[in-house]
Parts: C-alpha cells; structure tokens; sequence
C-alpha cells in the first residue's frame, strides 16, 4: 500500500496508484465542503472493512473508536 500511494512502484503498481487516488477523488468531488480528515477517516473505515452495503445507495458502516466514533452502527 506504501508503494502504491507514495508512486515508487513499478509501471503496473503505478497504473494501480493512479486508479486508487482517482477513486478517492470521487467522495471528494461529491462531497468538495467537506474536510480531507472527512475523506481519510472514510477511505480509514473502507480499508478497515467496516463498511457493508445493504441497498443501492445503502451502506452501514461499523464504529471505529480511534476515529471519533461514540455509535456502534452509522447508516449511510
């Protein structure tokens, strides 16, 4: 993962990178008043695997204590 976000990979892990900062972008862009502590405890949580998709646009998303979670469940 270090590799991936730092770009000192080789040619594939770079086309890796490329796509995993492309896909972070995308909250962000959805969501620009949001702050980047915002955007890093949510990709935190995703790779975490805290994250369960119950609908379309349906998600509940596991507490996690180090980030300032006082819920043990959040529906998004």
């Amino acid at each position: 993962m270090r590799c991936i976000l730092s770009g000192y990979c080789g040619k594939r892990l770079s086309e890796e990178r490329r796509d995993l900062l492309n896909a972070l972008g995308e909250p962000h862009s959805s969501f620009p008043d949001k702050p980047a502590e915002w955007l890093y405890r949510a990709t935190y949580r995703l790779l975490a695997g805290k994250v369960e998709r119950v609908g379309v646009e349906h998600w509940l998303v596991r507490e996690l204590p180090e980030t300032g979670d006082t819920y043990p469940w959040y529906n998004v």
